[in-house]
């Protein structure tokens, strides 16, 4: 029945209108191959929904009557979830003619309740009682050990928030990232769907969200339990006072190593509004403010030449009120599988240098976290 909802949802969606930019790219597009340049939140698939119906006719016959068909290629499954979602007047034209062929698609909208892993479960149970940064490799499931906190902050968002209901927003660099989350965390969370909002720069045609008020954004807090949004979104009605951190109770921050001390990036300005608490380690009572969950599989963003990684990861802590931990459980290898290391000496300034020294520092820093998991 949720699928069923949320489809439609989608077929019921308005038709967009197209932007000057976006139609006279189209034009081109529609009279030779091209490579179309643009940022992101600029809506390059909505110029392909124009293509694409440009070329709708000649998938009216079957192939065996000359009849072509369109295809519509993306990186990984979860990359099919904006495209698809984005396009039911093309969906309707096509009189249900597009469809998708991934596998790993099918079964994440589909999937069942995932099951915590034991390294999972030991930095869920840390990030449970403070503010953490979780260092983990690609692929360990960084998202499902944020899934298993959500879990646990849930009770405090039954209540709407004139009666010190709290939400929670999960912070993401770019738009697709968002609905990737969000979709994941629909298919994990006891939450209906509708209470998990997507929030990027576009929310209608020609509606922008940077319009939307402080009465709106409380409609929108009350609405949602649980928020995915980009940073620059984010960071916006924090520095405007359309939202306050006083109203959630978990900040979770994906790739967080994008908030540098150094930068002026999104994700640093929303951690400068933490400081806006008392200083110390956050408190259940939320005097000290959100608490926060980063998640990282970099850590370091951008090390200067000559300075300290130690100093670079006391920073991050500091910045973002958060301790560095990661886990050397046993459970992790069976995930990875084996891999085989050596040491590569090279030349460098006329003396021989080992590469692994450099990060030598990380290691130790992280290691000072892993003591502690058993704490």
């Amino acid at each position: 029945m949720k699928s069923g909802r949320r489809s439609t949802q989608t077929t019921n969606k308005e038709k967009l209108s197209a932007r000057p930019y976006q139609v006279e790219m189209a034009e081109i597009a529609k009279h030779e191959s091209v490579i179309i340049k643009l940022n992101t939140g600029l809506g390059k698939t909505f110029i392909a929904v124009i293509v694409i119906k440009h070329h709708l006719p000649e998938t009216y016959k079957p192939l065996s009557q000359g009849g072509k068909r369109i295809v519509f290629i993306c990186k990984t499954g979860k990359s099919l979830v904006p495209p698809v979602d984005y396009i039911p007047q093309t969906r309707a034209l096509a009189g249900g003619r597009i469809a998708t062929c991934s596998r790993r698609f099918a079964q994440t909208t589909k999937q069942e309740k995932l099951s915590a892993r034991p390294y999972q479960v030991e930095m869920a149970e840390i990030a449970k009682r403070e503010s953490v940064i979780i260092k983990l490799n690609t692929g360990l499931g960084k998202t499902f050990i944020a899934v298993i906190v959500i879990k646990h902050h849930l009770p405090e968002t039954y209540k709407p928030l004139s009666q010190g209901g709290k939400r929670i927003v999960f912070i993401c660099k770019t738009v697709h990232l968002v609905y990737q989350h969000a979709e994941f965390l629909r298919s994990q969370l006891p939450v209906p769907s509708e209470e998990i909002g997507i929030f990027h720069g576009t929310v209608a045609p020609g509606v922008w969200i940077d319009s939307w008020d402080q009465n709106v954004w409380r409609g929108q807090l009350e609405k949602h339990r649980v928020l995915v949004a980009t940073a620059g979104v984010f960071r916006d009605v924090l520095n405007h006072k359309k939202v306050s951190l006083n109203d959630i109770c978990l900040l979770i921050f994906d790739e967080c190593h994008h908030a540098d001390p150094d930068t002026n990036s999104d994700f640093t300005d929303i951690c400068q509004h933490l400081h806006a608490f008392p200083s110390g380690c956050w408190l259940p009572d939320y005097s000290r403010g959100p608490k926060v969950l980063g998640l990282t599989a970099s850590v370091v963003n951008n090390v200067k030449q000559g300075t300290p990684l130690d100093s670079t990861l006391r920073r991050l802590e500091a910045l973002m009120r958060a301790r560095l931990i990661t886990s050397e459980d046993s459970s992790i290898a069976a995930v990875m599988g084996k891999r085989e290391q050596s040491i590569v000496p090279y030349l460098s300034g006329g003396s021989q240098t080992r590469v692994g020294e450099a990060y030598y520092q990380v290691w130790q820093t992280l290691a000072e976290g892993v003591k502690t998991l058993s704490r």
